[in-house]
């Protein structure tokens, strides 16, 4: 079964997986060295840097640590942005109106 993700996911990794490869080129690396570093296999990092949605996420966390970056989602998931996520939400939904019943027959 294929998960389907939200397009707004899909667009964050690929954005996430064009950082890695800046990261990575910043530091002279090619793809090769980042698996021999990590001990993930390059195929695995080729698909990080894709921004392929079905990369375990502690794969990330490898990569973003060798880059010194893995402090950078501190602020994932914060109370604040839980709030806002769960306004929003809240916003989009769909509020059935309610009229009072008439009981005079």
């Amino acid at each position: 079964m294929t998960k389907i993700i939200p397009y707004e996911s899909e667009h964050a990794l690929r954005k996430l997986g064009q950082r890695l490869v800046h990261a990575r080129q910043r530091s002279h690396w090619r793809q090769s060295d980042v698996a021999d570093r990590t001990g993930l296999s390059r195929g695995t990092i080729q698909k990080m840097e894709n921004g392929e949605p079905g990369v375990a996420m502690g794969n990330y966390m490898i990569l973003l640590a060798l880059y010194g970056a893995a402090s950078d989602l501190d602020g994932v998931c914060t109370e604040v942005s839980a709030h806002d996520a769960l306004e929003s939400e809240q916003a989009c939904l769909r509020v059935r109106n309610t009229h009072e019943l008439d009981n005079d027959f």
